[in-house]
């Protein structure tokens, strides 16, 4: 039976890691550990030889109540950190078009060390067709 939990986390980032470097000689490539807001963000790191980036996870109803209590733990990693896989947690409200300049504002002014924010919503995008509504209605 495989290694499961943190262990078995570590042997899949090794494995991908020496299959993507060694074996397939691709040394371009930059390692993100992104866990979830709200998660032990310690139990699961695979070690800085295996990571170049850090980030969190997580979803709100409003940007500018961002709540992202792992932040001073994340920094003690000493690699750049974002807000990845982010976005409007909000549900039934599609029509609603918020700029971005407002999640900016509120990562700068709560959380200044982050470098990066990566969304995942149609609404909350630089561009945004119609189509993208009509897509989620």
């Amino acid at each position: 039976m495989g290694k499961r939990g943190r262990d078995g986390l570590r042997c899949a980032v090794e494995h991908m890691f020496n299959y993507f470097t060694t074996t397939k000689g691709l040394h371009n490539l930059l390692w993100n550990y992104s866990p979830n807001i709200g998660a032990n963000v310690t139990k699961y790191y695979p070690g800085d030889a295996y990571v170049d980036i850090v980030g969190l996870d997580g979803y709100y109803a409003e940007p500018t109540s961002l709540n992202i209590p792992e932040y001073a733990s994340m920094l003690t990693y000493n690699k750049p950190l974002g807000f990845g896989d982010s976005g409007y947690s909000r549900r039934g409200r599609k029509s609603e078009r918020i700029d971005n300049a407002v999640l900016i504002n509120s990562i700068k002014a709560n959380y200044p060390k982050m470098c990066y924010f990566m969304p995942w919503h149609c609404s909350w995008s630089i561009v945004c067709p119609e189509k993208c509504y009509a897509a989620h209605d």
